[in-house]
């Protein structure tokens, strides 16, 4: 009888463990470990200005702590063009980690030091960060946003 439970007990454990593993490796996104942690939720805005302007064609995003990731790209003459995607959980818990290291509110008060590529027809970029019930306006222009932070959303302003 001992082995008819130990057969028992070890199939169920060999199909839990199996099926789990199936589950992540062909779903498309991971569990978002990343949830209840410190960083509350947060929304992220950010617009392209400068050289694009003449153009007419400066890209824009929007990425929500759910995933959404919304990007714009005006066509001069059209309307924009609009592509809308969903960020896997690993983005996600990597924006929050870096919001985490980030201290937007010593950036905010910090200023820019130096020439704005905008004066030789370069792009800026624009950043509105809500995280919980704070918000924080930054501009590559006028505030000193050098961090990992920011390197790594310069990637959403590109069309996916």
């Amino acid at each position: 009888m001992k082995a008819f439970y130990f057969t028992l007990v070890t199939t169920f454990l060999v199909g839990f463990i199996t099926g789990s593993y199936i589950y992540f490796v062909t779903e498309d996104t991971l569990p978002d470990f990343f949830a209840g942690t410190d960083v509350p939720d947060f929304e992220i805005i950010g617009d392209a200005y400068g050289g694009c302007q003449m153009l007419g064609a400066c890209p824009s995003f929007m990425i929500q702590d759910d995933g959404t990731y919304v990007h714009l790209l005006p066509q001069r003459g059209g309307s924009p063009t609009r592509t809308e995607e969903r960020l896997s959980s690993g983005e996600r818990g990597d924006i929050r980690a870096l919001l985490r290291e980030t201290d937007l509110a010593r950036i905010e008060a910090s200023s820019f030091t130096g020439t704005c590529p905008i004066a030789f027809d370069g792009l800026a970029y624009r950043y509105e960060i809500y995280v919980g019930e704070t918000r924080y306006r930054l501009d590559t222009c006028r505030h000193d946003v050098k961090g990992d932070l920011f390197e790594y959303l310069t990637h959403y302003f590109e069309q996916p």
